[in-house]
Parts: C-alpha cells; sequence; structure tokens
C-alpha cells in the first residue's frame, strides 16, 4: 500500500470451474509486482484457453483420422454407407470450424500484442491520439521511474508470451489443416 491507495483489479469469469479459479488465483498470488498491469488477467485467460484448445485439437484431429480409417471397411450396407459419410462429413465440418475459430482467436491474441504496444507508448509518455484513459495513467504512474520500468518489464513478458500463444495457435491451426486434407485426399482414394 504506497500513500494509501491500493492497487485492486476486479474480474469475473462466468463458468468457471473451481480448479480454473484456483489456478488464476495462485498465478496472481506469484505475480505481485505485475499484478497491475492491464493485461495480466487477459493473458492468463489466453493461456488457459490455449490449454483447453490443446485437448480439443487433438481429440477433433483424432476423430477425422477415426473417419479415415473407417474408409478402408468395404461391404457396408447401404444404410451403414449412409450413416458413415454423414459421421465423415461431420467430422470434417468440426475440424474446419475449429480451424477458423483458431484464426480468429489467433487474430485476438495478435490484437492483445498490440494493446501491449500502445500501452508501452503511453508508460513512455507518448500521447496516443484518441486514447481517453492516456491522461489518467499519467496521473497514476506520475514521475515513478520504477513503477514505469516495471511496467514495461511486465508488458514485454506478456507480449513475448502473446507471441508464443500466437505462434502455438498456428501449430494447432496446422493440425486441423493437416487432418482437413488428409481427410479430403482419403475420400478421393476409392474414386482412382
Amino acid at each position: 500500500m504506497k500513500g494509501g491507495k491500493r492497487e485492486l483489479t476486479f474480474a469475473i469469469l462466468f463458468g468457471c470451474p473451481a480448479n480454473i479459479e484456483r489456478h488464476i488465483l495462485g498465478r496472481l498470488s506469484r505475480v505481485k509486482q505485475y499484478s497491475s498491469y492491464p493485461l495480466v488477467l487477459p493473458a492468463i485467460f489466453a493461456e488457459l484457453e490455449r490449454d483447453r484448445m490443446k485437448t480439443v485439437v487433438k481429440a477433433t484431429v483424432k476423430a477425422i483420422e477415426d473417419e479415415i480409417l473407417k474408409l478402408g471397411v468395404v461391404g457396408s450396407s447401404e444404410p451403414r454407407e449412409v450413416e458413415m459419410r454423414e459421421s465423415r462429413k461431420n467430422a470434417w465440418l468440426n475440424a474446419n470450424n475449429l480451424r477458423n475459430s483458431l484464426r480468429i482467436w489467433k487474430e485476438q491474441l495478435r490484437k492483445m500484442a498490440e494493446q501491449v504496444a500502445e500501452l508501452s507508448s503511453v508508460h513512455q509518455g507518448k500521447m496516443i491520439e484518441g486514447v481517453f484513459w492516456q491522461d489518467k495513467c499519467e496521473n497514476q504512474l506520475g514521475n515513478n521511474a520504477a513503477l514505469k520500468s516495471s511496467m514495461e518489464r511486465t508488458g514485454a513478458m506478456i507480449r513475448d508470451q502473446l507471441q508464443l500463444l500466437i505462434e502455438d495457435h498456428e501449430d494447432r491451426i496446422q493440425d486441423c489443416t493437416v487432418g482437413i486434407e488428409g481427410m479430403t485426399i482419403a475420400t478421393q482414394w476409392p474414386r482412382f
């Protein structure tokens, strides 16, 4: 507590299980000097979403691989064949939708990284046209060089972490693409 003021951050997590809540609170308790940085919580949420998406991508790619393996089954009855085609189509559509969602999420991560750069400019005292909270930020940081330096370090750490998350999402997008292309090729084999 400095000068009678406390730096507080509030967040509401909807649909968050207790174990994730404990994880977030544990992370915040370990980053005390960085916890007042505006993008700490969104960066933690982004990491949690990355971990969740790894599981989703793995399950989706496995479903496509299973459908590809079923293509080799010969002699299915007509109703069973219709069911198998529907199952393959659903697996393919799910993978495409997941890949598109990952692309959108990757773009959001890129925008977060841009916001880190904007915050860095504000902390360095540079004016950003149209940013209404700049005066408030300047008033809070004042001439406190240590706080500005801490904010700069925190911003750099978050920017680096966001870049890693973006690269990880590229890998997940590629995993989906490989599965989708594999399904496309496998469905063409019987026609040759």
